[in-house]
């Protein structure tokens, strides 16, 4: 009998340690997601409701990484307020309307994705721009909070005009607001450097409302967060027409991609902690029923939730157990402590949401990819200021056209080199890094890397043709070392088809070696293996340049030209 209440004890342990962190997280959750509601224009109440059915449906149905727990998002919340606000034209109700068939909308969109299973759309944004995109969403929260931090009261949704209000209303704050609101920061940024384990967010909410409350403060014009509405919210599907359907359809898209990168990202990093293998697929699925399950309970869009999944890492969250605990926890605050919500001061839920979005601003980012890549800076801001002038729901759509065309670019112009021979070594360097490298006299060894396709196809013969036939002594042979050339279409498969044919005639012959097994099927569908002079492709170079010097050797004579 006592060995069979050991196992019982331990999991009574297990499942108290994950109660634990699971009301932890769902007291920290209670400011963030009024904050979050706030970001985006709408009740406060959205906000809660997110940390219910969203949570539970991904928690069920998500990723691998166990320690991730979904929820509002700065960045989600800012997306979804420069969605529906310009349309609700001031109606708070249909502004909520509005915003729930965004998140319908932005769940089909991902079931789609893990119905076609096209977890790689996660990869279409690169961290360079992401890095871009959320310094915008930071710049841009902090911009709109800053008002609610010093009782200024700002009317504008655009980043440069809340600037220029602010600025000009600085004499207008209120020394209450003010006070209280900067305190809560400095409290919130202490908190985060000396303690970090402990939940900051919920510590300053609790001590700013309990100060404010003591000295009346809310008499002296400190906004409070107001009507909370108790119990949990009805299920129904949200209300719309057609053209509400098109009018949201492109920010529930830019939604949907943002909270599936981020996600991605968040998995990969938390799982990488405890061995987990991310899943995109499947984040597409707990995500896409996540949305769904909050857009007919009433709540917010949600996504990996940053805050929510370090608390999880910090408390040593071993399963999904604890986000289904902080459902519990959350039903309990909206069942019985509605009152004490409403209360929260709006200064205090400002100076939270600023101290959270001030790591988005990562200006360390900004100096590693700096010193990796200056072209990928540039991109980095260009992210930055294309959210924002056009305002985030263009720029997280221009963040993934920027990514695209970066992409592009890179590959159009691939790493290349002439190479050469060194004795004692068995590869063939890069000439201008061994300047020892040389081929024997007649050949020309060129070493191309990456994908031989249409948007490189004309640079790559041009570059070609210039080697090989440039001023001077010309090779007999130009061998290019394919071993780099991970695949080639259609398009350069006929471009090297003309260009071995317009070398023949200039006296330089074309020799490919080492091909992968991809390209050469590629070569051989499209006709241009037989096209090439028999003996042209080579097992590697080392075979090329040697069946070169042995046919010189036959032929009697020295071959013309060289290198």
């Amino acid at each position: 009998m006592r060995k069979s209440a050991k196992p019982t004890r331990r999991a009574r342990g297990y499942m108290a340690h994950e109660a634990l962190a699971g009301a932890t997280i769902a007291a920290v959750g209670v400011p963030l997601g009024i904050g979050y509601a706030e970001i985006a224009g709408l009740p406060p109440a959205t906000g809660l409701y997110a940390a219910l059915l969203p949570v539970v449906a991904y928690a069920l149905l998500g990723g691998a990484a166990r320690r991730i727990v979904v929820g509002p998002d700065a960045g989600l919340a800012a997306l979804l307020g420069a969605t529906v606000l310009p349309l609700a034209e001031g109606d708070p109700d249909r502004a909520v309307e509005l915003a729930l068939l965004t998140a319908l909308v932005a769940g089909a969109a991902l079931l789609v994705v893990r119905l076609f299973r096209g977890g790689v759309v996660a990869e279409l944004v690169s961290l360079p721009v992401l890095t871009g995109y959320l310094t915008a969403v930071g710049l841009t929260v902090l911009a709109g909070q800053l008002g609610a931090l010093l009782g200024i009261p700002v009317d504008t949704d655009s980043f440069f005009e809340e600037l220029r209000s602010l600025l000009e209303s600085l004499a207008d704050a209120n020394p209450a607001s003010a006070a209280v609101g900067c305190g809560a920061l400095v409290a919130m940024l202490a908190l985060r450097q000396r303690l970090p384990r402990l939940p900051g967010a919920l510590l300053v909410a609790v001590a700013g409302g309990v100060v404010v409350w003591a000295l009346d403060l809310d008499e002296h014009g400190v906004a409070l967060v107001g009507d909370v509405p108790p119990g949990l919210p009805a299920l129904s599907l949200p209300s719309f027409d057609g053209a509400d359907l098109v009018a949201v359809f492109p920010g529930a898209l830019a939604i949907a991609l943002l909270a599936f990168v981020d996600t991605a990202l968040m998995g990969r990093a938390f799982g990488a902690r405890t061995d987990e293998a991310p899943d995109t697929n499947r984040d597409a699925l707990g995500l896409g029923v996540a949305q769904a399950a909050a857009a007919v309970s009433g709540g917010l869009p949600v996504s990996a939730s940053a805050a929510r999944s370090a608390l999880a890492a910090a408390a040593g969250v071993q399963s999904r157990w604890a986000a289904l605990f902080s459902v519990a926890a959350m039903c309990i605050v909206l069942v019985a402590l509605t009152d004490v919500v409403s209360h929260l001061p709006l200064p205090v839920v400002a100076a939270i949401l600023i101290a959270v979005v001030i790591p988005l601003v990562d200006v360390r980012a900004f100096r590693r990819i700096w010193q990796g890549r200056r072209s990928e800076f540039l991109v980095a801001l260009a992210a930055v200021a294309g959210a924002l002038i056009a305002g985030l729901l263009w720029g997280v759509l221009f963040a993934v056209a920027l990514s695209l065309l970066d992409a592009l670019r890179r590959a159009a112009v691939p790493p290349d080199a002439v190479v050469g021979r060194v004795e004692g070594r068995r590869d063939w360097p890069d000439v201008r890094a061994a300047r020892d490298a040389a081929s024997p006299p007649g050949v020309l060894v060129y070493r191309f890397d990456g994908a031989l396709f249409f948007a490189n196809a004309e640079r790559f013969q041009r570059g070609v043709t210039a080697l090989a036939l440039r001023g001077g002594r010309r090779p007999t042979w130009f061998v290019l070392d394919a071993s780099g050339i991970v695949d080639v279409d259609y398009t350069a498969a006929q471009m090297l088809q003309r260009l071995a044919a317009s070398l023949g005639e200039q006296g330089v012959r074309l020799v490919v070696a080492d091909l992968t097994e991809p390209a050469r099927e590629r070569l051989r569908a499209s006709g241009v293996e037989d096209a090439l002079d028999r003996g042209s492709i080579f097992p590697t170079v080392d075979d090329a340049v040697d069946a070169f010097v042995r046919s010189s050797r036959v032929e009697g004579s020295a071959p013309r030209g060289g290198t």
